[in-house]
C-alpha cells in the first residue's frame, strides 16, 4: 500500500498548482441532486487521473526498491516485479483509491458538509481511511478468490503429475517385461549354437596329389 499514500501525497500536492486550479472540472459536471450536489467542487477528473498517473509512479518506485533491496511484497508472490506489471497495479490501486473516495463525498454532500470543511471526528477519520478500506477489501477479496483458483490449479497438477507418474511406472514395467523376453530368447539362441557347435562332424584332411 506504499504506493497508495506515495500517490495520495503526492496528489495532494498536485492539486495545489496552478495548472490543477486551471483544469479542475468536477466530476459531477456541478449537477446536484435532490437540490445538492453529488459529489462537489474538490472532486474532480484531473484529480481523478492524477491519483493513478502518481500510484502508479509510487508503484514503480515500491518495485524498484524491492528488487533492489530483495524486499517481501505480496504483490509479487505470484507474479514476477516487471514494469509493466507494476503500471497495472498502480493504476489499478489509484482507480480504487478514487472510486471509494465518491461515496463518501456524496454522503457528505447529503448531509451539508461542504467540501473540505470536516468538522466532525467521526467524518474527519473517515474521510481518512475510506479509500484505503475500500482498496483492501477490494485485494483482499481478489487475493482470496486468486488462492482459490491456484489450490484448484495446484490440486489438477498433482493428479496431473501422478498420472504421468503412472503411465511412466507401466511403461517401465512393459520395458522390464521387453527386456526379459529379449534375454531368455539370448539365452535361447546361445544355448542352440552350443548345441549345434557339438554336433558338427570333424571335417577329413585334405589329400594331396602328386
Amino acid at each position: 500500500m506504499s504506493s497508495v499514500i506515495f500517490g495520495g501525497i503526492a496528489n495532494m500536492i498536485f492539486c495545489k498548482t496552478p495548472f490543477y486550479k486551471k483544469h479542475n472540472a468536477p466530476i459531477d459536471f456541478g449537477r446536484t441532486y435532490k437540490n445538492k450536489r453529488i459529489f462537489g467542487e474538490n472532486k474532480t477528473w484531473i484529480g481523478f487521473l492524477g491519483m493513478i498517473v502518481f500510484c502508479m509512479i509510487g508503484q514503480l518506485l515500491s518495485g524498484f526498491l524491492c528488487k533492489s533491496f530483495s524486499l517481501e511484497n505480496q504483490f509479487y508472490e505470484h507474479h514476477p516485479n516487471t514494469v509493466g506489471w507494476n503500471l497495472a497495479l498502480g493504476a489499478c490501486l489509484g482507480f480504487l483509491y478514487m472510486l471509494f473516495e465518491l461515496p463518501n463525498s456524496f454522503i457528505k454532500r447529503r448531509l451539508d458538509i461542504k467540501p473540505g470543511k470536516t468538522t466532525n471526528l467521526f467524518f474527519f477519520v473517515f474521510d481518512q481511511i475510506d479509500s484505503l478500506i475500500g482498496v483492501m477489501l477490494v485485494l483482499l477479496s481478489l487475493l482470496l478468490v486468486y488462492n482459490r483458483f491456484a489450490h484448484e490449479a495446484d490440486l489438477r497438477r498433482v493428479e496431473t503429475l501422478k498420472k504421468e507418474l503412472v503411465d511412466v511406472k507401466n511403461t517401465s514395467l512393459l520395458l522390464s517385461k521387453e527386456l526379459m523376453q529379449v534375454s531368455r530368447q539370448s539365452c535361447v539362441v546361445n544355448k542352440l549354437q552350443e548345441q549345434g557347435s557339438a554336433l558338427q562332424l570333424p571335417r577329413e584332411p585334405a589329400v594331396e596329389i602328386e
